[in-house]
């Protein structure tokens, strides 16, 4: 039943848009009432499916207000279905019918939180798998269109603030339901917000005026900030609920929460992203569910992205470096494919990628302590090029080849040949993957001709993690009402490093 869903694209902005060509809006209602009574006397889930795929359809040639009042509460309806697929069908239809709406009026600004939110928070415990599954695949869809409803609405609160214009509560161009507005601000703050003419702006001396002009900005700012922060908090606790999952098939669900990961950081922005850092890195500890931990390391770097470089260094990569000592070649693979895109995406320091061999010189808040050698990305990926998987050594000549790619020439002559000397049969001259490739020895049979020195580092990764004190004080876990629940879910490192930030002089290993 998991393949139904598929039916239903994540974003129907690929569709033919409602704008080109699209019929007459009278013959679409009649269309919509068809479906609609068609569906009060169906039996069979499969006639149910094919009416919301209709409606799913049907809604790319009707307007923002026929969607919103018609077709939105209807398919919110099926929610309550007793069959699951149809639950499962409704929450994907409903996202993306509300995510294809451009227009609405200021009544409806506010219908995330009052009204969606409340509507479909019972599937995330829903006991089918398929409901499950289907929520979370569409959580990141429907958090970014209760974003963009809250920004326009604001907005054009905002506007209509500073203008003091009358505005009506968009059901109609009848003229009724017109609400007069008094302005918020003052003639002068409302002509220099509407960039006027410093002539045409009559200046205001009066003590009361500028009040209620601070008090109105005020109050702007404050009824958004409580609204976004409302968004996030209801999010934040769909995300750690899937994320803390320990249930039987909880990964099927964690893994169509990462599908969409990178749009959940944009909307949680750099501090919620912080917070769930913690939570996503815990699924390489999932041993049963390889495709898990390959999944978490295939979207991992849109959340680095989001919480920075300094992250991205000291809790980030330790993690991906210990997947390279998994068991599963994929997961290995991923690992290196994941260090890659990190690299191209500037997000790793030359230090993190050549070590302290390079030359450079401790970082400032170490202090006084001694100095220890600490070991480069590449040096620690270069035995993979030897690897008995080709998917493996090509991911890993990738690292190689991208990591010279953004060293100049004197690096990449000077450090990462050397690096890699121990593997080459021939100098390469960093060009293409496939030269680079016929320049290494021929890879080794199996994990037992691995130099020694080299399978001693691969069973340290693990262990031997260098956490950045300085960041450790300032890493926060979500506030959850149960500590259990996030405990059961947190990464073996944590602990160490919850230890490291209370314990600020003991040094910490170094590779």
């Amino acid at each position: 039943p998991l393949s139904l869903i598929d039916h239903f694209p994540q974003s129907p902005f690929n569709a033919i848009p409602s704008q080109q060509a699209s019929p007459s809006q009278a013959s679409i209602i009649l269309l919509l009432q068809v479906v609609f009574s068609s569906v009060r006397h169906v039996q069979r889930p499969s006639s149910k499916f094919v009416a919301l795929m209709l409606m799913q359809r049907i809604a790319l040639y009707s307007s923002d207000e026929m969607r919103l009042q018609r077709i939105v509460p209807f398919v919110t309806s099926l929610l309550q279905d007793s069959e699951p697929i149809i639950r499962a069908s409704g929450i994907t239809v409903l996202a993306s019918v509300l995510s294809t709406v451009t227009s609405f009026p200021p009544s409806d600004a506010q219908i995330f939180p009052r009204y969606v939110f409340k509507k479909v928070a019972h599937l995330i415990t829903d006991a089918t798998l398929v409901v499950r599954v289907a929520f979370a695949q569409n959580i990141a869809l429907l958090a970014e269109t209760a974003l963009r409803f809250l920004d326009v609405g604001h907005s054009v609160s905002l506007y209509d603030a500073v203008s003091g214009r009358n505005s009506r509560d968009g059901r109609g161009e009848d003229g009724m339901n017109v609400a007069l507005h008094t302005p918020l601000f003052s003639e002068e703050m409302s002509n220099l917000l509407n960039d006027q003419n410093s002539t045409d702006a009559i200046p205001s001396s009066s003590p009361s005026k500028s009040l209620s002009d601070n008090a109105a900005s005020i109050t702007i700012r404050n009824s958004y900030d409580s609204d976004i922060a409302l968004l996030h908090e209801v999010v934040l606790r769909w995300v750690v609920h899937i994320t803390t999952d320990t249930s039987d098939h909880s990964s099927q669900s964690k893994q169509a929460l990462l599908g969409d990961l990178s749009r959940l950081c944009n909307f949680f922005g750099s501090e919620y992203s912080f917070q769930i850092l913690p939570q996503i890195l815990a699924f390489l500890n999932d041993r049963k569910d390889w495709q898990l931990r390959a999944a978490l390391l295939r979207h991992l770097p849109s959340v680095c992205v989001a919480v920075g470089k300094a992250a991205t260094e000291s809790f980030v990569v330790p993690c991906v470096e210990s997947a390279l000592n998994d068991d599963v070649e994929q997961v290995t693979a991923e690992a290196l494919c994941c260090l890659a895109t990190l690299v191209n995406l500037s997000l790793l320091t030359r230090v993190t990628l050549l070590g302290t061999e390079g030359g450079t010189r401790q970082s400032e808040f170490e202090g006084s302590r001694p100095h220890r050698k600490k070991q480069g990305v590449l040096r620690k990926c270069a035995p993979l090029l030897l690897h008995p998987s080709p998917v493996v050594r090509t991911k890993a000549a990738s690292l190689v080849m991208t990591s010279s790619q953004v060293l100049n020439a004197t690096d990449t002559e000077a450090f990462v040949y050397q690096i890699l000397l121990p593997f080459l049969q021939y100098k390469p001259t960093f060009e293409s993957i496939d030269h680079l490739m016929e320049c290494l020895k021929a890879p080794t049979a199996s994990f037992s001709q691995v130099p020694k020195d080299f399978r001693t580092l691969l069973t340290s990764l693990e262990v031997a993690i260098d956490f950045s004190v300085k960041l450790a004080n300032g890493l926060s876990v979500p506030t959850q009402q149960s500590f259990e629940l996030i405990a059961s879910g947190l990464p073996k490192w944590y602990e160490s490093l919850q230890r490291a930030s209370l314990d600020t002089s003991t040094p910490q290993p170094f590779f």
